[in-house]
């Protein structure tokens, strides 16, 4: 497969995955408006650790989505660089080593956020009015 080929793959694999981080984003946004629904609604002192597990799981989940997104727009960079036939080592290094790790990263980071999104959604089945 020639550079030109490949660049546009990877560049194409990108976008998605850049479209997945937003899609994650979007419904973060959702799942905290609910998450406060239900902190509204809720006189238990038994769901206030909930409440603030998922809170903090959202944060953290948040951050890890702008991390990503920041280095797949880096990579992404990098890759229109090599496309457009500019031939810097340091353009082609960042690209080879950071497939592999951003495909291990973006597939940990959409597992890790369905593990998140199941629990959260076990929890509101449990305590949703």
């Amino acid at each position: 497969m020639n550079g030109t080929k490949q660049a546009t793959d990877l560049h194409d694999e990108i976008a998605e995955w850049k479209n997945m981080v937003s899609l994650v984003r979007d419904e973060l946004k959702g799942f905290n408006n609910s998450l406060q629904e239900v902190a509204k609604k809720s006189t238990s002192n038994d769901v206030k650790p909930f409440i603030e597990h998922f809170q903090n799981q959202f944060i953290r989940q948040n951050e890890v989505s702008d991390e990503l997104f920041h280095d797949l727009k880096q990579v992404d960079k990098a890759v229109k660089l090599k496309a457009e036939g500019v031939e810097e080592s340091e353009v082609d290094h960042l690209i080879e080593n950071d497939q592999a790790a951003l495909r291990d990263r973006t597939d940990s980071y959409q597992r890790i956020f369905n593990e998140l999104k199941s629990e959260y959604n076990n929890f509101l089945t449990k305590h949703k009015n």
